[in-house]
């Protein structure tokens, strides 16, 4: 319909879903863990004039209208993301946030304390931008991209901001790998191959006691009901698991309209797919005085998966940088190789 759907804002979406002209904003009342009464003590603070920070908010909303749970859901939604302090990724404002959830429900206890006795303090007079101001968040690590997507859907129930396919979009186009809703005319007996993260895992059996398992596969375009077969699912039963991201090869058996049921002949992890794909691997060795153990180490790791992927590796060595290349070493690619490489020291690429 040509709208673009904006996401959850604590000082601009209204407890249901409202229109704009080209656009429908994201209403409070669609987050899980927060009832009626959230929304109206958070409407009716927000009267009194935009929220600043997080402390500002919980400082303002009625005593009690907002528990733990509820503050977990407005953050991993994103509806606090236009506070965002300069300069700060969504990924670690969000952490920060969730990091800080505790301090701010005990500083809304203590200014709604204050309010009651009737004191004139920091709370009652001194809420500047300065003294609300988020900026004594703790300070953790900023979270992964999937993290956040997961914590996005729990919130929501769908990824919105982000999703985890997002950053392998460049894998998935230099293997030609469309979305799913990118595919026309789909028909029973369509061979695709598709990628897309797992939900609503199952296993189940047949009248004859054989395992088969029933599950989802979605990107960000659509997802399809996927089933895998007793004989498929003894080979890759064990990556068929919920926020699992896969590349699935298999047969379209039946397309109704927009409910697609597709039967899984083959899966692979998407976080091998470009290593497995790759024709090259290009290592650089780190700027550090090597010994024979660290040479004999490494060539033992590179020796230990035997493909067709060809090995350079770069030697920063003072003013000038040594190339090592062989036709003899050749590796199969994974991300257990490279995750071996990077414990190393080494930065590494693949070359499809």
């Amino acid at each position: 319909m040509g709208l673009s759907l904006l996401p959850p804002d604590i000082n601009e979406s209204d407890d249901s879903f409202t229109p704009s002209q080209d656009s429908v904003r994201f209403g409070l009342n669609a987050i899980k863990g927060n009832g009626t009464a959230t929304i109206s003590a958070i409407v009716d603070a927000r009267k009194k004039g935009r929220f600043i920070s997080l402390f500002d908010f919980v400082s303002r909303i009625d005593q009690g209208a907002i528990g733990k749970r509820g503050l977990e859901s407005l953050i991993t939604s994103g509806t606090f993301d236009s506070l965002m302090l300069p300069e700060t990724s969504v990924n670690l404002w969000r952490a920060r946030l969730f990091a800080g959830i505790d301090d701010a429900l005990s500083y809304s206890q203590k200014a709604w304390n204050d309010k009651l006795s009737g004191q004139h303090g920091l709370f009652a007079s001194d809420n500047t931008e300065q003294s609300l101001a988020d900026v004594n968040l703790p300070d953790v690590q900023p979270w992964s991209q999937s993290e956040l997507s997961r914590q996005e859907k729990a919130a929501i129930g769908f990824y919105l901001s982000a999703h985890p396919l997002d950053e392998y979009r460049g894998i998935l186009s230099g293997l030609k790998i469309l979305n799913i809703a990118d595919y026309e005319d789909i028909k029973p007996g369509d061979t695709l191959t598709l990628a897309g993260i797992v939900s609503g895992a199952q296993i189940k059996y047949s009248k004859k006691g054989n395992r088969f398992c029933v599950f989802r596969l979605e990107d960000r375009s659509a997802g399809v009901k996927g089933l895998m077969w007793a004989e498929a699912f003894g080979k890759y039963g064990d990556l068929i698991k919920n926020d699992e991201l896969l590349i699935v090869n298999g047969r379209v058996e039946s397309a109704d309209g927009n409910d697609i049921t597709f039967i899984a002949s083959e899966v692979r992890s998407l976080l091998d797919a470009e290593p497995r794909n790759a024709r090259g691997l290009s290592i650089v060795l780190p700027k550090q005085d090597f010994d024979d153990d660290y040479f004999y180490d490494l060539f033992s790791l590179l020796s230990r998966t035997q493909g067709t992927c060809a090995v350079s590796i770069d030697l920063p060595a003072e003013d000038v940088d040594v190339k090592f290349q062989t036709q003899a070493l050749r590796v199969q690619g994974s991300a257990a190789l490279e995750s071996d490489l990077v414990r190393k020291g080494c930065t590494v690429s693949w070359i499809l």
